[in-house]
């Protein structure tokens, strides 16, 4: 479809967008949800003829399945479409109204892998740090799954890591580091699987370790030994 509707006269193209905005709105279930927006995510010319209302039935979809209701399993690849196509040059506001609405008293189903879609978030859009207190109360949310509260946790240790790599003085770059490791840690004692808080939390050791001045004296200073 998103190839040959260049080749088709109007009234038939109209007809087929019609129907993939249908789908779109109303989907048989989640998996076809997730299917249907690989295609429009990668097909830009299709996402601009299906225009704004994407955004809008995605964000409803959404909002209908973190209520409770509707099935909490569209809640994860609609936020992830919104994700995609704000990503993707489109307008972020839709997705970050949404998320920033999160408490974490919603089904658990629903916030299933939504603590690693916000940290994306976070990463690529400005003024989104409303977003920490939002991984922080999924974090401390005891209803949720433990992976769920895992991928909060790691977010949060992600943005830590990363206000030490931005900071302006070495001062807060290493009190940044040290909380990061912690939190790498903390996860990687709790959660065996999580292989990547373990590297983490080894790479900011290591880096912790080599600028210790007194691990790692600088030349001038080994001189003086």
């Amino acid at each position: 479809m998103a190839h040959g509707l260049d080749t088709l006269p109007d009234n038939q193209a109209r007809e087929l967008l019609t129907a993939a905005a249908a789908g779109l709105r109303q989907p048989h279930s989640a998996w076809v949800l997730t299917d249907a927006l690989d295609i429009v995510c990668t097909q830009p010319d299709l996402a601009a003829r299906l225009g704004n209302r994407t955004l809008r039935d995605l964000a409803a979809l959404a909002e209908a399945a973190l209520s409770g209701d509707s099935d909490a399993a569209y809640a994860q690849p609609a936020v992830a479409g919104l994700l995609r196509l704000a990503v993707a040059g489109g307008t972020p506001h839709r997705l970050l109204t949404l998320l920033t609405e999160i408490t974490g008293t919603e089904p658990a189903d629903a916030l299933e892998r939504l603590p690693v879609l916000i940290g994306i978030a976070r990463d690529h859009f400005a003024d989104t740090d409303r977003l920490l207190d939002v991984l922080g109360a999924l974090e401390n949310q005891p209803d949720l799954a433990p992976d769920s509260r895992a991928d909060a946790s790691f977010e949060l240790a992600l943005a830590t890591e990363r206000t030490a790599l931005e900071a302006a003085d070495r001062t807060t770059a290493d009190e940044q580091l040290r909380l990061a490791l912690m939190r790498f840690s903390e996860i990687d004692r709790t959660h065996e699987a999580r292989l990547d808080a373990r590297a983490h939390a080894a790479a900011i050791s290591a880096v912790l370790a080599f600028a210790d001045p007194e691990k790692n004296p600088t030349g001038a200073d080994k001189a003086r030994q």
